[in-house]
């Protein structure tokens, strides 16, 4: 089984891309070098500015076409496919398109690859929200909470739409605890679209994280 992977997202993304590429080597899943040599083709889009949005959905119209030919599976996931559906309604028939419309998609597409029914659990959550900036673990970042209520008409954020949620401060300091035991994290930075809003959605007031 040979997987190619097209990560076209932002920072956020970029988590989901190491949990997924660290799931493909768990379940023995190899990732190809070309699109010639997969089964499958993983497309992690982005929803950041239109010009991005054009690119993507003319990039998606080609690898239909290709990948029938080819005979490989494409499988849509990330910031655009949940935020903006309507726009691959024109593939929704395509037997080649499998369109997965999960925040959380890495867990959907692991089992949709290997047919399987593996669980979202909490702990996966948190790995969608960490992005290893080296090969060790050394430094990581990780997403504290995401949305934003400003809505300034400069961000991409407003136009998104996205839901303001903030992980729970005493199951993320548990998961980093842990990393820093287990792994040897030395370095920890904390993220998210606004970070100084951090916990309006669950202590009523912005909680210094």
């Amino acid at each position: 089984m040979k997987v190619a992977v097209l990560n076209n997202g932002c920072i956020k993304e970029e988590c989901m891309h190491d949990n997924i590429m660290d799931k493909m080597k768990k379940n023995g899943i190899e990732r190809a070098s070309s699109l010639d040599e997969s089964d499958y083709l993983i497309y992690i889009t982005c929803a950041g500015v239109g010009d991005t949005i054009i690119k993507e959905l003319k990039e998606i119209q080609f690898f239909d076409y290709y990948s029938k030919e080819k005979d490989f599976k494409v499988i849509l996931v990330g910031c655009l496919v949940i935020n903006h559906g309507y726009l691959f309604d024109r593939f929704k028939d395509s037997d080649n398109i499998k369109i997965i419309n999960d925040k959380e998609w890495v867990i959907p597409t692991i089992n949709y690859i290997n047919d399987m029914n593996k669980r979202n659990t909490f702990r996966e959550k948190l790995l969608n929200r960490t992005r290893h900036l080296d090969m060790t673990d050394v430094g990581i970042q990780f997403m504290m909470q995401e949305g934003c209520h400003n809505k300034c008409t400069f961000c991409k954020v407003h136009y998104i739409d996205q839901n303001f949620s903030s992980l729970p401060y005493e199951l993320a300091l548990k998961y980093l605890t842990d990393l820093i035991r287990t792994k040897g994290t030395k370095v920890i930075a904390l993220g998210g679209d606004n970070l100084t809003l951090y916990g309006l959605d669950l202590y009523g007031k912005k909680t210094p994280s």
